[in-house]
């Protein structure tokens, strides 16, 4: 399996995430975070993995710029831990040890990013993800009617 990507999908991949509202964006984030940390658990995913993780280190620096100070500084910390992860990424995959660190920390980022992206709060994700209208009767009121 190529996992590799080439520069032209990266830029291609870069403007249509930036077309997307933050808070979806911060997910993208998040579900890429998520991600790395299941497909840790078997051996032959290392590619796979390293992917995800540099999936995550783009979308973080993408995100940067549009962020709060404080979630700034977080975006930053993260990028710097994945460049730490993709410098020694051979020697972490092949100690099973350190890949359950790397493992865990990805989905404590993944969390946090996600709790940061602001979806959690959302009542109606389609106003969020430009989809269908927010129903003007709520489904209480719809019930109601019948």
């Amino acid at each position: 399996m190529n996992t590799t990507i080439s520069a032209e999908r990266w830029t291609s991949l870069r403007e249509r995430f930036l077309r997307e509202p933050f808070p979806p964006r911060m997910g993208e984030l998040a579900c890429a975070l998520a991600s790395a940390r299941s497909f840790s658990d078997h051996p032959e995913h290392r590619e796979v993995v390293k992917m995800f993780l540099d999936e995550s280190a783009h979308y973080a620096e993408w995100l940067t710029p549009e962020a709060t100070p404080n979630l700034q500084a977080e975006l930053d910390e993260l990028q710097r831990l994945l460049a730490r992860w993709r410098e020694n990424w051979q020697a972490i995959w092949d100690d099973p040890v350190e890949r359950a660190s790397v493992a865990a920390q990805a989905g404590e980022w993944s969390q946090k990013m996600l709790e940061r992206s602001g979806l959690l709060d959302y009542d109606d994700w389609r106003t969020v993800f430009r989809r269908a209208p927010a129903p003007t009767v709520t489904v209480g009121e719809a019930v109601e009617a019948m």
